[in-house]
């Protein structure tokens, strides 16, 4: 047996190694080496929180312990609702700039008598992240996991892991996805930020200062009367939110919330490209309200019965409860609304992944519509078939109207420059009127009401690629790249054949030659 002598690094360095993949027990508040070689860093702390990452550089990492977080009610990025808290205590984790970690998982393990005192089920357990600026926690549904056997959740696949984090549990009774139906009402408690998700994906985001309940249904129907400055609803459907608060009392609700739109970018293809939208043309997305007409001056007495009228015309329009049934929110359901829809003066924000679009508001009350413009122009608009004949006495485009003075020019401003009276016909003067033609400026295009609104603008180009993600489910159409890649091979190892036509006349050839040699012919 052959005994091999190995120097003393060398013995460091395999030791290394070895501690490298293995778990290492540390503690809380402790400097701790991070190994820079790809090895696997398995850090166990007393509670049985457990940090594992490979890091491609050689960093120091120190957690610590906050007994006292922000509270689980300020939530987002779960269907669901609501939250509560099952860890004691949030982990605070600080690296020296650590930004390229591979793999990293933050492990935090779940006591199932706190889960059963909860009323939460272990799939409904999550590893929620807090914001930077410290006012929500943040969870990520791709980033979960959960492991029964061994009582733990993690969040997984990160680069990065500086920050705050907590367990947290979601008291619903469905797994996965949670949605609620349209028409029932959703409970907001105060204080916190909690979101609600729809059926066909329609969220909202709200804080609330005070405990509020809402709803949201879907009417039928949008009226040319209801959209105006050339703006044009999508669907043909709207969202009725109500409330038991703000519709009713502003005051009494300091709320603000994010209304998030889904989009069916299949029909906004279509719609855009039957408004004559090229590839690289514009279009203008947005959210537009029609919201709760408040009681001006509180009136009372004498005019409630044309109001309960009103009202009752209102709710017929609306699609909302007939009389003699009692809806789950009576004080939202008697209020009025705008008669048109104004888009949100806000900033409209895409979300690419899910296929919705964004917009802050500080009332939920009403009825909410997702538009569009394409290039500036206004989509309803019919344009005028080339070739059609003109109307007898209607102008060419781009004159005014008989009658009335050419735009630019101010009324009185002919008859001022000639010393004539207003009103006078003038004299058949053909070089002064000329000249007057020449100084008319033509109208500025009408800006956009939607970008000024703070619309979402996006080329048709990326209105396709999101319609073939979606197609896909959201998925990388993988199966794709195998059959192409396929197609490639085959294609470079099959030989080429030559036409028949030129394989004939080179057969030929070759039998002249050879009866050439038979025959002694000099070639």
């Amino acid at each position: 047996m052959t005994i091999m002598k190995l120097p003393s690094l060398s013995l460091l360095l395999l030791a290394g190694v070895v501690a490298g993949q293995g778990p290492q027990s540390v503690q809380y508040n402790q400097v701790i080496n991070l190994n820079g070689d790809m090895q696997l860093n398995n850090l166990v702390f007393p509670d049985n929180t457990k940090i594992e990452t490979f890091s491609q550089t050689q960093r120091q990492i120190i957690v610590n312990q906050n007994p006292n977080p922000l509270p689980a009610s300020h939530i987002v990025g779960s269907t669901g609702q609501p939250f509560v808290q099952l860890s004691r205590t949030s982990l605070t984790i600080q690296t020296n700039g650590a930004t390229d970690l591979v793999g990293a998982q933050i492990e935090l393990p779940i006591d199932q008598a706190t889960l059963s005192q909860a009323g939460v089920t272990a799939d409904n357990t999550y590893v929620a992240m807090l914001s930077k600026d410290r006012q929500a926690w943040i969870i990520m549904e791709g980033a979960k996991s959960v492991n029964i056997t061994d009582a733990n959740v993690r969040m997984v696949k990160l680069t990065q892991i500086d920050g705050e984090y907590v367990a947290v549990g979601r008291q619903t009774s469905e797994l996965g996805a949670s949605l609620t139906p349209f028409g029932q009402a959703v409970t907001i408690a105060g204080s916190g930020i909690q979101e609600a998700e729809f059926q066909d994906g329609f969220r909202m985001s709200i804080r609330a200062s005070q405990p509020m309940s809402i709803r949201t249904d879907v009417v039928n129907g949008i009226s040319p009367e209801m959209v105006t400055n050339g703006i044009m609803s999508i669907n043909n459907y709207r969202y009725l939110v109500t409330s038991n608060l703000a519709g009713v009392q502003p005051q009494l609700n300091s709320m603000t919330a994010v209304v998030q739109v889904p989009l069916n970018v299949d029909r906004l293809m279509a719609m855009a490209m039957r408004a004559g939208a090229a590839p690289q043309s514009s279009i203008t997305l947005g959210i537009a309200q029609r919201p709760v007409l408040q009681n001006p001056g509180g009136a009372t007495g004498g005019i409630q019965a044309p109001r309960r009228r009103r009202r009752d015309e209102q709710r017929t329009g609306n699609g909302t409860a007939p009389a003699g049934q009692n809806p789950q929110i009576p004080a939202a359901t008697q209020l009025l609304l705008a008669q048109t829809f104004s888009p949100i003066n806000a900033n409209v924000l895409l979300d690419r992944e899910n296929a919705r679009i964004a917009v802050p508001v500080s009332q939920i009350d009403g009825e909410f519509i997702l538009t569009m413009m394409v290039a500036g122009t206004p989509v309803g608009a019919q344009p005028q078939q080339p070739g059609q004949p003109q109307q007898p006495g209607q102008p060419q485009q781009g004159q005014p109207q008989p009658g009335q003075p050419q735009q630019g020019q101010q009324a009185g401003g002919a008859a001022a420059a000639t010393g004539a009276k207003p009103g006078a016909i003038p004299a058949a003067g053909g070089r002064p009127a000329r000249r007057q033609e020449e100084l008319v400026v033509p109208p500025a295009a009408p800006p956009n009401p939607m970008l000024v609104a703070g619309g979402f603008q996006m080329k048709m180009t990326d209105l396709m690629d999101m319609a073939d993600t979606k197609r896909n489910g959201g998925v990388m159409a993988t199966w794709e790249m195998m059959t192409n890649f396929a197609a490639q091979q085959n294609k470079a190892e099959t030989p080429q054949t030559k036409p028949p036509g030129q394989k004939r006349s080179e057969t030929m050839r070759r039998r002249s030659l050879s009866v050439r040699r038979r025959l002694g012919v000099q070639y």
